[in-house]
Formats: C-alpha cells, structure tokens, sequence
C-alpha cells in the first residue's frame, strides 16, 4: 500500500490488505470501509482473520497493509491508533435444560477442565462471576 499510494488525494482504485483479531471491534474498520468505499469504490479489500502473533508476523513479512489486534502487543515497531473501546472475553455454553446454578463438573467430558476452572459455577443468563 505505501508504495501504491503516495496520497489519500491519488488513490483511485488497488489492493488493501487486513488482517483482523477476532472481535466485535471490526465494527471500526466495517465502518471505515463503508466510508471509504464509498468515496473510492475501485479499492478491493481483502480481509482475514487470525491471532495477534498470526496478524503481527503477517505485518512484519509484508504480506498485509495493516492490522487491528484485539490483546496487547509490543507496538513499539509500529505506527498505529488506538480503538476507543477494548474487548470483554467470555465463554457462551449452550445450557438449555440446565436450572441456575448448576455445577460445571456435570458437564464432566463434554468442555474442556480448564472451562471449569474458570467458570466455576453456571448463571443462566447472567455473565459469569455476577450474583
């Protein structure tokens, strides 16, 4: 991208690379897309997504344009924006059937332990960790 576009007042069509995290905060660059788009329809985007080392060595290699990265990450290397907002991390069961409070251990093979350790006990239509 930087040697095809010497000014945002030249570019009239080309290739943009991204590489996203996996997170709702997309939603930013949904909406610049849209934008941009609309101003430069002849700009093709092309879009994956993967984890923050996966998007960081894309990055480095140049094989993508620019990244949005959803954990932290050394950005010392780089020129970037912060996103006004941050993600919140959780785990969605299916639990149709279970009553409020039922024990993880119940589930015994179905979820990996490690669910269990973090979760504890199920809320049925609550976040985890509030009464």
């Amino acid at each position: 991208m930087r040697n095809e576009f010497h000014t945002i007042d030249n570019i009239t069509d080309g290739d943009i690379y991204i590489n996203c995290a996996e997170s709702y905060l997309i939603k930013y660059l949904a909406t610049a897309v849209k934008r941009l788009n609309g101003r430069y329809p002849g700009i093709h985007y092309h879009i994956t997504s993967g984890d923050t080392s996966i998007v960081a060595e894309h990055l480095d290699r140049g094989l993508i344009d620019m990244a949005f990265i959803a954990k932290p990450h050394d950005l010392s290397e780089y020129v970037y924006l912060g996103i006004p907002e941050s993600d919140t991390w959780g785990v969605l069961i299916y639990v149709q059937g279970l009553s409020a409070g039922a024990k993880f251990r119940n589930l015994t093979g179905r979820f990996d332990p490690v669910f269990h350790l973090l979760l504890g006990t199920i809320h049925k239509g609550r976040p985890v960790g509030k009464k």
